[in-house]
């Protein structure tokens, strides 16, 4: 959790950081409201299916007693389309508290989505290979 202690024309400004500083580490704790690798959608690209993730983690402070409300907006696209890279973006989260935006999160691509052709061509190969082994063995 960080926090910024800003004072201007101030003669006794080190004392009074430190006071603000303390008020605000004793009066908020840290919620951690998405974690690294959430899984945050799971996509159909070309007939397979690929999970999409929070990039990092992001944590709000909130003060001891106090009853925020938070939300999870997600922007992404319905249609994505290979080829995609694993860990490239293809959306980000909106966190809002009170009605509020306080930040966003990438979502990613937890691993590679190739092109259809590639997948098949790896599928056609797999099959020519297990059933070839099958007949050595037979």
């Amino acid at each position: 959790m960080e926090f910024i202690a800003v004072t201007l024309g101030d003669g006794n400004d080190w004392n009074d950081h430190i006071e603000m500083l303390d008020y605000a580490f004793d009066e908020h704790y840290p919620k951690k409201i998405i974690e690294k690798g959430m899984k945050i959608k799971i996509a159909e690209i070309d007939g397979e299916k690929y999970s999409m993730v929070a990039a990092e983690d992001f944590t709000v402070a909130f003060k001891e007693h106090d009853k925020v409300n938070y939300d999870i907006i997600s922007h992404m696209s319905e249609d994505l389309k290979a080829p995609i890279n694993a860990g490239e973006k293809v959306g980000y989260l909106e966190i809002r508290c009170n009605e509020l935006t306080v930040g966003s999160v990438d979502i990613i691509s937890e691993s590679e989505i190739r092109e259809v052709s590639e997948i098949r061509l790896k599928n056609s190969f797999y099959n020519s290979f297990t059933h070839v082994v099958k007949r050595l063995l037979a």
